[in-house]
């Protein structure tokens, strides 16, 4: 799928690359996967998980945002590509995933997928209005309970 790479974000994509071979592809050289230019741009399989995954100063909310980006760029291209092909891409995911869905599961989660169309996707992220706070020197969210609850149940029944 094709994504939006944020030109400033190039240097911390391109450390987690290096982290990414060293860990889960030995066998791949990093600098060949490095970005070299942000923007629009289709991504291969070490740079897409290095843009999900790398986490810089802008916080935890960037990296959900791309997480989603991506979710809804995939399901817009799988839509678009029929049962057939998302059968095959199943076939090649699958070994690499671990769910208590069953294959009735993913079969119906499929067809609602293309029958699904492409259309943009609602979506949030929890807890809103958060700020950091620091404990006993780990970083957690600081949020208003009563405000969240109030805006869970807007975004989701109006």
């Amino acid at each position: 799928v094709e994504l939006n790479v944020p030109a400033e974000d190039i240097y911390a994509i391109n450390n987690k690359i290096d982290y990414i071979c060293s860990k889960d592809f030995k066998d791949v050289t990093p600098s060949k996967n490095y970005l070299k230019k942000g923007g629009k741009q289709q991504l291969n399989t070490i740079q897409t998980m290095a843009f999900l995954r790398y986490r810089t100063s802008s916080g935890d909310y960037a990296r959900t945002d791309r997480n989603r980006e991506f979710i809804d760029a995939m399901l817009k291209k799988l839509s678009s590509a029929g049962v057939n092909k998302m059968l095959e891409v199943y076939d090649t995911v699958a070994p690499y995933v671990e769910t208590t869905l069953s294959m009735k599961d993913l079969i119906s989660i499929g067809t609602s997928v293309v029958s699904f169309g492409g259309k943009e996707i609602e979506q949030t992220a929890f807890p809103y209005d958060a700020e950091t706070i620091f404990v006993d020197g780990w970083n957690y969210f600081g949020w208003d309970e009563e405000s969240n609850i109030e805006k869970i149940h807007q975004f989701i029944y109006e």
